[in-house]
C-alpha cells in the first residue's frame, strides 16, 4: 500500500510523523478533546513527491503530489 486515508485518528492538532517506511500526515481537533481526526498514511517513496499538504480541520486535510503528468490533489 502506497497511500491510505485514515479516519477517527483522534490525534490533537496537526503534524506529521514517520514510523518505519510510512509518514502519517494528520489533522485533528485543537481543543484537547481526542475525538474525530483524519490522516494520510504515505509510503516514503510517495512522500518524496509530496509538494505540500494542508490541515483544514478534524474532518479534512489536503495533500498535493507531483507526478509525470502534472499534479494530484488528495483529500481525506
Amino acid at each position: 500500500m502506497q497511500l491510505a486515508g485514515v479516519e477517527e485518528v483522534r490525534w490533537l492538532g496537526s503534524g506529521e510523523t514517520t514510523v518505519g517506511l510510512t509518514t502519517f500526515l494528520w489533522s485533528g481537533r485543537e481543543n484537547n478533546r481526542h475525538q474525530e481526526g483524519v490522516a494520510l498514511a504515505v509510503h516514503w517513496k510517495v512522500m518524496l513527491a509530496c509538494g505540500s499538504w494542508t490541515p483544514i480541520n478534524e474532518h479534512l486535510l489536503c495533500a498535493r503530489f507531483k507526478h509525470s503528468f502534472g499534479h494530484l490533489s488528495v483529500s481525506d
